[in-house]
């Protein structure tokens, strides 16, 4: 989906819309088989943790969740205390847990507290409004070990286009560098 939106974005053009649509239908059906997995490993063993799986499962269970979209708000939060827990004792990085309650938050219809989650506007990427108290936004970003905004925002450009919010300028490189 990513190479698709950049080349077109690089083309000057929207992404075809049936291929894209195609593409999140095959998604949604992997991100389903993908919930029930971690559903039955849970309700069989409970919460992967180390020192009995290696971070990376830890990793996994935490994407599964965080692509957890069409589930209903219960489904994610049953599984939010299991994250904390995860990051309390080292086992998955505190910028893990920020992402997923980021997009908890706006699925609530709250501020996102650390401006993780960017959508597609006007050509551009942006943050998805609304974002907490944004005059200290990169600073919670830092106290977890995350980039700053318009650093991170940089990230989506080859797919979304420039930066529409919040404004970056970021610095060029000298002439010849």
């Amino acid at each position: 989906m990513e190479q698709l939106k950049a080349e077109a974005t690089k083309a000057g053009r929207q992404a075809d819309p049936a291929r894209v649509a195609a593409i999140w239908e095959e998604q949604n059906r992997d991100d389903a088989a993908n919930r029930r997995w971690l559903d039955e490993l849970v309700a069989r063993c409970g919460w992967p943790r180390t020192p009995n799986v290696e971070k990376p499962v830890l990793e996994v269970a935490w994407f599964v969740l965080q692509h957890a979209d069409q589930e209903p708000i219960e489904y994610r939060l049953k599984y939010l205390p299991y994250l904390r827990q995860s990051v309390a004792r080292g086992d998955l990085a505190a910028k893990r847990l920020a992402m997923y309650e980021d997009r908890l938050q706006l699925q609530q219809g709250k501020p996102q507290r650390y401006g993780s989650q960017a959508i597609q506007v006007d050509g551009g990427v942006s943050l998805q409004m609304p974002v907490e108290d944004p005059a200290h936004l990169d600073e919670r970003r830092k106290a977890i070990g995350l980039q700053p905004i318009c650093e991170y925002l940089q990230h989506f450009v080859p797919m979304m286009g420039p930066v529409r919010y919040p404004p970056c300028i970021m610095p060029q490189p000298p002439q010849g560098a």
